[in-house]
């Protein structure tokens, strides 16, 4: 089993659409992956609730979404076992909307199913999907919401064969 943990990311910064050197987004319009994180902010307004968790619009889609009722500080970690990987975000102190189902199957694209557990510290969800080389999280503003981009191993490996 591999493990690999990125610290805080930190609470909502600039918002992707606006045009500086700290966008998310770079010139294609594609959420940049490799980014460093960001120092944490001190906008978070007290707790956040987890409202939603849906798979992006895109076909196939890449991207989970995590739809919040405010910015939130949050952590990442990615498993990688054999023939599976499993991505972590943690939501600092987070509720859970009552609506919100603790299990959800997706089954769809690279994404099997996801379970959503709360404790004192937070909540957390932890996404099952097919082999990922990379999982990015960048946070969004109006509304604010959390976009968790996922890289199956095989689009690096075919990227990777690709370069120059």
């Amino acid at each position: 089993e591999t493990a690999v943990a990125d610290g805080i990311a930190g609470a909502y910064g600039g918002h992707p659409a606006q045009a500086s050197s700290q966008s998310a987004y770079g010139p294609d319009g594609l959420p940049i992956l490799n980014r460093p994180d960001e120092p944490q902010t001190a906008k978070a307004s007290g707790p956040a609730t987890v409202r939603q968790v849906r798979l992006s619009a895109a076909d196939p889609p890449m991207s989970m979404i995590i739809d919040l009722t405010a910015p939130a500080k949050y952590e990442k970690h990615v498993r990688n076992d054999s023939g599976y990987s499993t991505a972590i975000v943690t939501i600092e102190n987070a509720k859970l909307d009552a609506a919100m189902p603790r299990h959800m199957v997706f089954d769809r694209s690279i994404f099997k199913d996801c379970d959503i557990t709360t404790n004192s510290q937070g909540t957390s969800i932890a996404m099952h999907t097919d082999p990922v080389a990379n999982v990015a999280v960048v946070p969004l503003e109006s509304p604010p919401r959390l976009l968790v981009t996922f890289t199956p191993v095989t689009q690096a490996m075919d990227h990777a064969n690709s370069a120059p």
